[in-house]
């Protein structure tokens, strides 16, 4: 059985966690990936703290993504 959390919940948490902003943008991959969830208020949440971080952080975050795509593309390169 899944736990949904409620939207009002789900916002109250990103804002109790941004409070170290240090850590998130090495995060950032997941969360995005995160945002394909299934339920609304974990996409709405992911959402949310996401565009927070990027308010503050956009450089860290543009790099995180970035980075990623391309650890990713070489993978690819690799296996094939």
């Amino acid at each position: 059985m899944q736990r949904l959390v409620p939207a009002a919940d789900a916002a109250a948490t990103v804002d109790a966690t941004l409070h170290a902003l240090s850590a998130w943008p090495d995060l950032v991959p997941q969360l995005v990936a995160g945002l394909a969830h299934p339920a609304a208020p974990v996409q709405l949440a992911l959402r949310r703290l996401l565009e927070r971080v990027l308010q503050r952080q956009p450089a860290d975050v543009v790099f995180a993504v970035l980075a990623g795509s391309l650890d990713s593309a070489f993978s690819r390169l690799a296996d094939a």
